[in-house]
Protein backbone atom coordinates (compact mmCIF):
# COMPACT_ATOMS: atom_id res chain seq x y z
CA UNK A 1 0.00 0.00 0.00
CA UNK A 2 1.58 3.40 -0.92
CA UNK A 3 -0.10 6.83 0.93
CA UNK A 4 0.33 10.11 -0.14
CA UNK A 5 -0.25 13.49 1.21
CA UNK A 6 -2.14 15.63 -1.06
CA UNK A 7 -2.76 19.45 -0.95
CA UNK A 8 -6.48 20.14 -1.28
CA UNK A 9 -7.63 24.18 -2.06
CA UNK A 10 -10.50 25.21 0.18
CA UNK A 11 -12.64 28.21 -0.49
CA UNK A 12 -15.07 29.52 1.89
CA UNK A 13 -18.19 31.91 0.27
CA UNK A 14 -20.32 33.86 2.17
CA UNK A 15 -22.76 36.23 2.17
CA UNK A 16 -24.86 34.75 -0.30
CA UNK A 17 -28.78 34.90 -0.95
CA UNK A 18 -29.67 31.03 -0.45
CA UNK A 19 -26.74 29.86 1.95
CA UNK A 20 -24.85 31.06 5.01
CA UNK A 21 -21.79 29.51 3.59
CA UNK A 22 -20.30 27.48 0.56
CA UNK A 23 -17.32 25.48 0.75
CA UNK A 24 -15.18 24.68 -2.58
CA UNK A 25 -12.60 21.98 -2.42
CA UNK A 26 -10.29 21.59 -5.38
CA UNK A 27 -7.78 19.15 -5.38
CA UNK A 28 -5.22 18.41 -8.45
CA UNK A 29 -3.67 19.50 -11.55
CA UNK A 30 -5.00 19.51 -14.77
CA UNK A 31 -5.50 16.93 -16.38
CA UNK A 32 -6.41 15.94 -13.57
CA UNK A 33 -9.28 17.52 -11.10
CA UNK A 34 -10.91 16.82 -8.29
CA UNK A 35 -14.30 18.95 -6.82
CA UNK A 36 -16.39 18.87 -3.61
CA UNK A 37 -18.76 21.75 -3.31
CA UNK A 38 -20.59 21.57 -0.05
CA UNK A 39 -23.56 24.09 1.31
CA UNK A 40 -26.50 23.67 3.62
CA UNK A 41 -25.95 20.12 4.75
CA UNK A 42 -25.41 18.55 1.25
CA UNK A 43 -22.46 18.30 -0.83
CA UNK A 44 -21.47 17.31 -4.39
CA UNK A 45 -18.47 15.77 -6.36
CA UNK A 46 -17.22 15.35 -9.62
CA UNK A 47 -14.10 14.31 -10.43
CA UNK A 48 -12.37 15.02 -14.12
CA UNK A 49 -9.88 12.81 -15.92
CA UNK A 50 -9.44 14.80 -18.85
CA UNK A 51 -9.65 18.43 -18.10
CA UNK A 52 -6.84 19.44 -21.22
CA UNK A 53 -3.93 21.41 -20.80
CA UNK A 54 -4.90 24.00 -22.45
CA UNK A 55 -6.25 25.08 -18.58
CA UNK A 56 -3.35 25.61 -15.94
CA UNK A 57 -5.62 25.24 -12.87
CA UNK A 58 -8.81 23.62 -11.93
CA UNK A 59 -10.04 27.10 -10.70
CA UNK A 60 -9.23 27.52 -14.44
CA UNK A 61 -10.72 24.85 -16.14
CA UNK A 62 -13.99 25.38 -13.55
CA UNK A 63 -14.34 29.19 -14.61
CA UNK A 64 -14.37 28.46 -18.56
CA UNK A 65 -17.39 25.83 -17.66
CA UNK A 66 -20.86 26.55 -18.09
CA UNK A 67 -23.39 26.21 -15.58
CA UNK A 68 -25.41 23.62 -17.71
CA UNK A 69 -22.61 21.51 -18.00
CA UNK A 70 -21.53 21.77 -14.06
CA UNK A 71 -25.01 21.17 -13.49
CA UNK A 72 -24.99 18.04 -15.48
CA UNK A 73 -21.65 16.54 -13.74
CA UNK A 74 -22.47 17.60 -9.89
CA UNK A 75 -26.25 16.50 -10.22
CA UNK A 76 -25.94 13.43 -12.59
CA UNK A 77 -27.81 11.91 -9.89
CA UNK A 78 -30.02 14.44 -8.66
CA UNK A 79 -33.58 14.02 -9.64
CA UNK A 80 -34.32 17.10 -11.09
CA UNK A 81 -38.33 16.97 -11.08
CA UNK A 82 -41.39 15.23 -9.38
CA UNK A 83 -44.86 14.97 -9.90
CA UNK A 84 -47.18 17.84 -8.86
CA UNK A 85 -49.32 16.71 -6.32
CA UNK A 86 -50.78 20.35 -6.15
CA UNK A 87 -54.37 20.22 -6.58
CA UNK A 88 -54.07 24.25 -7.51
CA UNK A 89 -51.61 23.07 -9.88
CA UNK A 90 -53.07 19.45 -11.05
CA UNK A 91 -57.28 20.08 -11.28
CA UNK A 92 -57.24 23.06 -14.08
CA UNK A 93 -54.32 21.94 -15.66
CA UNK A 94 -56.50 18.07 -16.20
CA UNK A 95 -60.04 20.17 -16.78
CA UNK A 96 -58.40 22.04 -19.29
CA UNK A 97 -57.47 19.21 -21.48
CA UNK A 98 -60.41 17.53 -21.53
CA UNK A 99 -61.97 20.79 -22.66
CA UNK A 100 -59.36 20.74 -24.99
CA UNK A 101 -60.32 17.40 -26.38
CA UNK A 102 -64.09 17.71 -26.22
CA UNK A 103 -63.19 20.87 -28.63
CA UNK A 104 -61.14 19.15 -31.18
CA UNK A 105 -63.78 15.98 -31.07
CA UNK A 106 -60.80 13.34 -29.36
CA UNK A 107 -63.69 12.47 -27.05
CA UNK A 108 -67.26 12.67 -26.51
CA UNK A 109 -69.31 14.41 -24.71
CA UNK A 110 -70.10 11.92 -22.78
CA UNK A 111 -67.20 11.03 -21.78
CA UNK A 112 -66.04 13.95 -20.85
CA UNK A 113 -68.76 14.42 -18.68
CA UNK A 114 -68.03 11.13 -17.38
CA UNK A 115 -64.21 12.61 -16.77
CA UNK A 116 -65.66 15.90 -15.03
CA UNK A 117 -68.16 14.27 -12.68
CA UNK A 118 -65.31 11.38 -11.74
CA UNK A 119 -62.88 14.56 -10.30
CA UNK A 120 -66.33 16.91 -8.72
CA UNK A 121 -66.56 13.48 -6.53
CA UNK A 122 -62.51 12.35 -6.29
CA UNK A 123 -59.56 14.52 -5.60
CA UNK A 124 -56.42 13.93 -7.92
CA UNK A 125 -53.92 14.31 -5.09
CA UNK A 126 -53.48 15.70 -2.21
CA UNK A 127 -52.27 14.59 1.60
CA UNK A 128 -55.01 12.43 2.51
CA UNK A 129 -53.53 10.52 -0.61
CA UNK A 130 -57.04 10.44 -2.89
CA UNK A 131 -54.79 9.82 -6.06
CA UNK A 132 -56.49 9.37 -9.00
CA UNK A 133 -56.42 5.71 -10.69
CA UNK A 134 -54.20 5.18 -13.14
CA UNK A 135 -57.15 4.46 -15.14
CA UNK A 136 -58.13 8.08 -15.16
CA UNK A 137 -54.85 9.51 -15.89
CA UNK A 138 -54.77 6.95 -19.16
CA UNK A 139 -58.60 8.07 -19.89
CA UNK A 140 -57.33 11.88 -19.89
CA UNK A 141 -53.69 11.80 -21.14
CA UNK A 142 -53.33 8.06 -23.06
CA UNK A 143 -51.03 5.14 -21.96
CA UNK A 144 -47.81 7.51 -21.64
CA UNK A 145 -50.18 9.95 -18.83
CA UNK A 146 -46.96 10.52 -17.06
CA UNK A 147 -44.79 12.79 -19.80
CA UNK A 148 -47.85 15.19 -19.75
CA UNK A 149 -48.25 15.51 -15.88
CA UNK A 150 -47.54 18.46 -14.22
CA UNK A 151 -43.62 18.56 -12.51
CA UNK A 152 -42.47 20.42 -10.05
CA UNK A 153 -38.44 21.25 -10.03
CA UNK A 154 -37.10 19.21 -7.01
CA UNK A 155 -36.18 21.44 -3.63
CA UNK A 156 -32.60 19.51 -3.75
CA UNK A 157 -32.51 19.96 -7.72
CA UNK A 158 -33.07 23.99 -6.98
CA UNK A 159 -29.96 23.95 -4.17
CA UNK A 160 -27.79 22.67 -6.25
CA UNK A 161 -28.75 25.35 -9.30
CA UNK A 162 -27.72 28.01 -6.74
CA UNK A 163 -24.86 26.45 -5.74
CA UNK A 164 -23.54 26.18 -9.17
CA UNK A 165 -24.63 30.01 -9.65
CA UNK A 166 -22.93 31.14 -6.52
CA UNK A 167 -19.61 29.07 -7.43
CA UNK A 168 -19.77 30.30 -10.98
CA UNK A 169 -19.91 34.30 -9.28
CA UNK A 170 -16.83 33.38 -7.02
CA UNK A 171 -14.75 31.83 -9.39
CA UNK A 172 -13.62 34.73 -11.74
CA UNK A 173 -12.57 36.18 -8.01
CA UNK A 174 -10.68 33.31 -7.25
CA UNK A 175 -9.01 32.83 -10.56
CA UNK A 176 -7.87 36.26 -10.49
CA UNK A 177 -6.56 35.85 -6.63
CA UNK A 178 -4.55 33.09 -7.55
CA UNK A 179 -3.01 34.66 -10.64
CA UNK A 180 -1.98 37.41 -8.31
CA UNK A 181 -0.57 35.46 -5.79
CA UNK A 182 1.35 33.57 -8.29
CA UNK A 183 3.18 36.52 -9.31
CA UNK A 184 4.16 37.54 -5.76
CA UNK A 185 5.99 34.01 -5.58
Amino acid sequence: MKIEKNHVTKYVLTGLPHHDRIDIMIEGTPPFGHVIISGDWVSYAYTWGGIGESHPTVEDFLLSCGKDYLLSKFGMNELREKFSIDNRVLEPFVRKEIKRQRKEGDISKEEARELFDWMDNNRLSGAENYEAPREFWEKVFGPEWYEYHPKEVMTSWQRLIWLIEAVKEALPEIVKTNEEADKIK
